[in-house]
């Protein structure tokens, strides 16, 4: 058993204090707040004045400067620093609700047995509740929401999140993951985490992951799931046109 029964990694872009409070807040509240630990990774610094009142109530919060590298470049500086025996990630205006503690008292009585990855419910900004799909193909099409899943921290010695893709690298990784055939994965209906708003992959495209998707799916769900998403990529091309004119820059 580890030090900690989950380490919370938060990759920060920018500091504003009523986000970084409400995180902290939300995770002191947790009946198992003592057993979480939280690793903030930033690339701007942080007033001095929060880094002094983070510390009430949870077990222990580490601070780690890096250049502003990208996200899953601070994700896995903070899967280096984790100590947990799960590991969840969020960003800077996401926070934690009450089904997280329900989580965690299940793991502290079944860790030996518990699988490697717990996929939970988030609820997104605008109170839609988002939950993880068991389907391959639904994984093809849309990605399960980070602040939900609850991963072994043993499974990053394995997997990793793909430093080629800038935007999409947490699909990529999922895909591996829900593709493995010596992987455990539950699904939880508990609400584990407020997703504060959309993130970068639904207004600005991966290209690369875009172009490498068929061959992905294909190499971690069979050679059908690849057509298939080939398939649907082209006839998305023909209604809606290529990726890169049609979102947002």
């Amino acid at each position: 058993m580890s030090k900690y029964t989950v380490s919370i990694v938060q990759a920060l872009k920018e500091w504003k204090t009523i986000d970084i409070k409400r995180l902290m807040c939300s995770i002191s509240s947790q009946s198992l707040a003592h057993e979480i630990q939280l690793i903030v990774v930033f690339s701007a610094e942080p007033p001095e004045a929060i880094i002094n009142s983070c510390n009430d109530g949870i077990a222990d919060i580490k601070f780690i400067s890096t250049p502003p590298e990208g996200i899953y470049e601070a994700f896995s500086i903070g899967v280096e620093h984790a100590e947990g025996d799960f590991i969840i990630f969020c960003g800077g205006d996401d926070f934690f609700m009450p089904g997280l503690s329900s989580i965690l008292h299940s793991i502290r009585e079944n860790l030996n047995s518990y699988p490697h990855v717990i996929a939970a419910t988030v609820c997104f900004g605008d109170k839609r509740l988002l939950k993880p799909s068991r389907s391959k193909f639904a994984m093809t099409m849309k990605n399960w929401c980070q602040q939900g899943i609850l991963y072994r921290r043993d499974i990053f010695t394995r997997y990793y999140f793909d430093p080629m893709y800038k935007i999409q690298a947490d699909h990529k990784f999922n895909i591996e993951i829900i593709g493995s055939r010596d992987l455990d994965i539950i699904f939880c209906p508990e609400i584990v985490a407020y997703f504060s708003r959309s993130g970068v992959s639904q207004t600005r495209p991966d290209l690369q992951f875009w172009k490498d998707m068929p061959a992905i799916v294909s190499q971690n769900f069979g050679f059908i799931y690849g057509i298939v998403c080939h398939l649907r990529r082209w006839f998305g091309i023909l209604i809606y046109g290529r990726p890169e004119n049609r979102f947002k820059s």
